[in-house]
């Protein structure tokens, strides 16, 4: 398993900002599985979650990254992601373990295209 960190200035950013909505042909639409949507050019949404950790020793995102697919939104991957910024699970479409095939480079070219317009 490739060890993949989005950096904790990407963490933090999450933190504060927990929802951007999923664009379609310049119409918004929420982040919920199963919700229609039109069919076209999208821009991916999110939501960020924290959650606590189990021995409270760090705090946690529950990043799950959200697209248009097929008129209707659906999760595309979802992540785990430490307060230092390390991902400790990173899973994709059919729960594939996206640990396993991505290096840290494309780790952080994802997270940081994502959220460059909050930089």
């Amino acid at each position: 398993m490739v060890k993949q960190i989005i950096g904790k200035d990407n963490y933090d950013i999450l933190k504060n900002i927990k929802m951007r909505k999923v664009k379609v042909n310049d119409k918004y639409y929420d982040c919920k599985l199963g919700l229609k949507s039109s069919g076209g050019f999208y821009k991916n949404g999110f939501t960020a979650e924290v959650i606590e950790g189990k021995n409270k020793e760090h705090n946690y995102i529950v990043f799950k990254m959200y697209t248009s697919v097929n008129h209707a939104i659906d999760i595309e991957e979802k992540w785990l992601i430490r307060d230092d910024g390390k991902v400790c699970k990173r899973f994709g479409w059919n729960n594939v373990n996206l640990l396993h095939f991505c290096n840290i480079n494309e780790c952080l070219d994802n997270m940081n295209c994502l959220l460059r317009e909050y930089k």
